[in-house]
């Protein structure tokens, strides 16, 4: 366990919309962040 990340975020998606028109900002995104 001491080798845990201390925040782990996986395949996080989000868009916003602007009149019809779909912005992907983000798109599968991952991240660990290690303690320290």
């Amino acid at each position: 366990m001491a080798n845990e990340p201390i925040v782990r975020v996986l395949g996080v998606h989000k868009h916003f919309r602007r009149g019809s028109e779909q912005i992907d900002v983000l798109n599968g995104l991952s991240l660990e962040v290690p303690e320290g």
